[in-house]
């Protein structure tokens, strides 16, 4: 009863949309004409009541499209009743639906209350008391059906599989359109996945790929033969796999939702040879919905050549992401959550974008989070921004108490980039970005755009990020009187100017409390008091 499907009679094509756990009554504003079932009236087929009290309600809704009306019967007592062969269903009394003469058929839909959900169902026919079978339903006037007493109507319904669809671009004769998905059913052979192994009478191309960093080769072909001793794999909840099809589809996942926690477990392991390879696991979102996932990770880039950092760890339904188990982490865990992220926390990201068009790379700084992820690469002769630490790579680096952080480009090919920077819930007093090699100094609080020409062959070494974020600073010892700042201190003490990204401008003396003259230009400075072991920070505006 959780999924919400409408059904059509004939040939109806327009859909009545309708708002969950709305309730409808019969509306007889310009409804002309009834037909109306004395008796018994009973769904038949796998209509099944979720709960055993009053509240779970099966409710059949009609809309008649020519008057645009809408009419609707509750059944008079609980559906969890059994009858026939073990099916359970819903009984309505007295059932009388609106509508125009002659042969206008209306959409149909079977409702519950107690969800406010359509019912997976698709409407089959009509059996009327004498047996007649009526394969669509013609509203005439008057019309009576049933004797009023034991005899049911049936109103015949048949099960409608649930699908999940993923539309795939097919890469031709070219390059990428490479896809990681996941299953949102659990587990399930690629055989049951409509248009997922082509008929090989049709001889189309395609790849289908788990990814084990056990091993040498990291890449499993699902093909028999193929780089594999363990081909013909399943799907399994929760992992990721790359795929590609040379002729585009709409891929199905057909089956229940999968309902788990969302958790599962991540590997670690020293047997591969390359040491960049261990710790990275592909998994993927279990559900049918958009989930968060509790890890930064990397998600397929545009056209499908290349995976960038996800920049909120949002994973859209059916779609795989690259996470990173560290050496150190004890029975390692991801966890997706269904819904759209929030953020992420503070950061500020830095995308990278070739000739003004989609990102191609992503590296990020977080503040207040301990965070770090390696840089990796499906290819790593493409284009990639990345933050050099003890030499290693980074996609993600925590912002601490430094002020400036080298920035490394490598572009794949010559051309014009642009480095777009985003601020996220951090409150910048300073952000700049230093090209060394053109000397440029950009405000990118000002432009968070910097367009720059660059070559393959340009060393990697050419940027570095400036930045002050002065947030949480305490405000408690200094005062503007107007014309000078005016110090609350006790004692002999240390009163130090520095600029936002720390460097020292001045040091004096002071004793006791006292007005000074910062005699600076206008700008932010921060403003250091340490008496003995009493250290005061305070941001300043000088106007």
């Amino acid at each position: 009863m959780k999924k919400a499907l409408v059904f059509l009679i004939a040939c109806m094509s327009s859909l009545f949309m309708y708002a969950a756990n709305e309730h409808y009554t019969v509306k007889k504003d310009d409804c002309q004409y009834a037909t109306k079932i004395n008796g018994l009236l009973k769904i038949d087929g796998q209509v099944i009541g979720t709960e055993n009290n009053g509240a779970d309600y099966l409710e059949i809704v009609a809309f008649d499209q020519y008057n645009n009306c809408r009419m609707a019967k509750r059944p008079l007592f609980n559906p969890n009743v059994q009858y026939g062969d073990g099916q359970r269903g819903a009984y309505y009394y007295q059932c009388q639906f609106w509508g125009v003469s002659g042969t206008q058929y209306p959409t149909i839909f079977v409702y519950d209350n107690e969800s406010g959900e359509i019912l997976p169902l698709e409407f089959q026919n009509v059996t009327l008391p004498d047996g007649t079978v009526w394969e669509t339903v013609s509203w005439n006037a008057g019309n009576s059906y049933g004797n009023g007493t034991t005899s049911p109507a049936f109103f015949n319904f048949t099960t409608v599989p649930s699908g999940y669809p993923l539309d795939i671009t097919g890469y031709g004769e070219g390059t990428g359109n490479y896809y990681l998905i996941s299953s949102p059913i659990g587990e399930v052979s690629p055989g049951a996945v409509t248009n997922m192994i082509p008929d090989p009478n049709d001889e189309i191309g395609y790849d289908l790929f788990y990814f084990d960093q056990t091993k040498e080769n990291e890449w499993i072909n699902y093909k028999e033969g193929e780089n594999s001793t363990n081909s013909g794999f399943s799907l399994e909840p929760g992992k990721g796999y790359l795929y590609a099809r040379e002729v585009g589809a709409t891929l199905t996942f057909t089956g229940t939702a999968y309902s788990g926690d969302g958790t599962f477990d991540l590997v670690y392991s020293t047997t591969n040879s390359d040491p960049i390879m261990r710790g990275w696991n592909l998994m993927g979102n279990p559900f049918a919905t958009t989930a968060t996932v509790n890890r930064d990770c990397y998600v397929m880039g545009e056209g499908g050549s290349e995976i960038i950092l996800s920049e909120n760890r949002s994973v859209a339904a059916m779609q795989g992401v690259f996470v990173k188990a560290l050496e150190n982490e004890t029975e390692p865990k991801v966890t997706f959550v269904q819904g759209n992220s929030t953020g992420g926390g503070a950061k500020v990201v830095l995308n990278v974008r070739k000739d003004r068009a989609a990102t191609i790379d992503r590296a990020m700084v977080r503040f207040n989070d301990n965070s770090s992820l390696p840089k990796f690469m499906l290819d790593n002769s493409n284009t990639k921004i990345y933050i050099p630490q003890n030499g290693n790579q980074y996609a993600v680096v925590s912002g601490g108490n430094e002020n400036s952080l080298p920035v490394n480009f490598k572009a794949k090919e010559n051309g014009t980039y642009t480095l777009n920077i985003e601020v996220e819930n951090v409150d910048m007093d300073y952000l700049h970005l230093i090209d060394h090699k053109t000397g440029d100094d950009v405000d990118l609080l000002v432009n968070p755009n910097y367009t720059f020409q660059s070559r393959s062959t340009d060393y990697a070494e050419r940027f570095t990020l400036v930045y002050a974020n002065t947030t949480g600073l305490e405000e408690n010892f200094a005062f503007f009187n107007g014309s000078k700042w005016v110090i609350g201190n006790e004692g002999k003490a240390t009163l130090q100017i520095m600029d936002v990204v720390g460097r020292m401008l001045s040091s004096e003396q002071i004793n006791g409390s006292t007005e000074v003259s910062l005699g600076q230009p206008a700008g932010v400075y921060v403003m250091r008091l340490i008496n003995g072991d009493n250290v005061k920070t305070q941001k300043v505006v000088v106007r």
